[in-house]
């Protein structure tokens, strides 16, 4: 956002000003600052729409079960052995 102001000093608090938002194809939000809460929008210059509410957080997936790790353990071992037979036979 961008405050255009009059080079006359005098004119600066009797609100006559221009805001001015240039594109900007980085969309870091953190680079400009909100318009002031008192901005008057006028001709074909419409408000904002309202910011959408946050998306809510994902819930995270629960923990791999004790049953679970057995399990993948012994099919490592089947295979373990089996390449081992193989291999002797």
């Amino acid at each position: 956002m961008w405050n255009l102001r009059s080079q006359n000093l005098k004119h600066w608090f009797l609100g006559q000003e221009l805001y001015i938002r240039v594109y900007d194809s980085d969309p870091n939000p953190a680079k400009e600052y909100l318009p002031p809460k008192t901005l008057l929008y006028c001709g074909n210059v419409q408000a904002p729409p309202p910011t959408p509410p946050p998306s809510p957080n994902p819930v995270p997936a629960p923990p791999a079960s004790a049953a679970t790790i057995t399990t993948i353990k012994r099919q490592w071992v089947h295979i373990i052995v089996t390449i081992f037979v193989v291999l002797i036979i």
